[in-house]
């Protein structure tokens, strides 16, 4: 991908960024001047008003800044078809027209698509692919396959050579990171350390294998193993890539979350029920610290989309694609309606047992 620089930052050519301009005007001219703010279609001016008669004589000095709109995809399985439904709303608006996106997971899957198209009609086909989708496409074989599979030692409950092939059918023309249309960054885990991986820095690297082996769900599908180590799902230690957002430049980030809790969950029986539950709370509170530290820093804008709901659905059943998609776009018209940026919301709790009490993360 062709760049351009501003300030030493790189930038897409063609990407219609937001260019704010700060007009920061001497304070020793001026020290009591009031600052607004005015916004136009093509930039945003702050400048001193009690001076605009003198301000061609006065001493400034200017300083471009770019704001960037990132979309941010967590991992989800299943439930990513929320996330199609809630990025068809965002692209009804032009101006909500991300510069930069981030996935993990299924949500690199959804990110690599919509960059290749950002754009309403990108989104658009992107509904139509999930609602193609069929359980064979991705998951082969019925329980005597997997319990096969399971006496045989292998490394994952199913294959990846039907999800390979259904990638490379379905996600995107582009065969590498340089040929999209917006820069895409997509994160990956390995089960060797604690280290976080993101692709899209490299223009040539191809995309169909940073999203095989940002999906390789440990146990569901097998680990990508490059010079002898194995590296799985990005969502393992980072399901909700904010800070990497924010790291590329990001200053305005719409979070699609369908990892997120907003409700006291009912009891579940059963060893897998349990487990299940457990990377459910897991990933939850990965999306909480994220949303704190990157909240914190100044300048920056967080959307929080929490896509709540289908918590249930079992991770091969494509039949409520559709479903999701509405209830996604749904929930995102609905704050989109009314925004509120910036604020962290805590899951409701059972009661604590006798004797304890709530302890509140801060």
């Amino acid at each position: 991908m062709a760049h351009g620089a501003l300030n030493g930052r790189s930038i897409p050519n063609g990407a219609p960024h937001k260019i704010s301009l700060h007009l920061h005007y001497s304070v020793a001219i001026n020290p009591f001047a009031s600052i607004i703010r005015q916004q136009s279609s093509s930039f945003i001016c702050h400048e001193v008003p009690e001076a605009k008669a003198q301000r061609d004589s006065l001493l400034f000095i200017m300083h471009w800044s770019l704001s960037m709109i990132a979309y941010v995809f967590s991992g989800g399985n299943i439930r990513g078809a929320l996330q199609v439904g809630a990025v068809q709303a965002l692209l009804a608006d032009p101006s909500r027209r991300p510069d930069l996106i981030v996935g993990t997971s299924i949500g690199a899957i959804n990110g690599a698509h919509i960059a290749a198209n950002p754009t309403l009609d990108g989104a658009l086909h992107l509904a139509e692919i999930w609602r193609s989708i069929r359980r064979a496409d991705v998951y082969p074989g019925g329980r005597w396959r997997i319990l096969w599979r399971l006496i045989r030692r292998r490394d994952s409950l199913y294959p990846n050579e039907r999800l390979r092939s259904m990638l490379k059918r379905t996600v995107t023309e582009a065969k590498t990171f340089g040929e999209l249309q917006i820069p895409l960054y997509v994160t990956a885990s390995t089960l060797n350390s604690n280290a976080i991986y993101v692709w899209g820095d490299e223009p040539s690297a191809a995309i169909s294998e940073a999203l095989l082996t940002s999906t390789a769900v440990p146990a569901i599908f097998p680990p990508m193993r490059y010079s002898g180590y194995e590296y799985v799902d990005g969502g393992i230690l980072t399901n909700l890539p904010l800070d990497v957002a924010v790291d590329r430049g990001a200053t305005e980030i719409y979070a699609f979350d369908v990892s997120y809790l907003n409700e006291t969950l009912p009891s579940v029986n059963g060893a897998i029920a349990m487990m299940q539950r457990t990377i459910q709370i897991m990933l939850h509170q990965q999306a909480i610290d994220q949303l704190m530290r990157v909240t914190a820093k100044p300048g920056i804008i967080v959307h929080h989309l929490r896509l709540a709901g289908f918590k249930d659905v079992a991770i091969n059943d494509f039949s409520q694609s559709d479903a999701m998609i509405d209830a996604g776009q749904r929930m995102a018209e609905e704050y989109l309606a009314n925004p509120k940026p910036n604020i962290i919301h805590i899951q409701p709790a059972p009661p604590p047992p006798p004797g304890a009490v709530r302890f509140v993360w801060k």
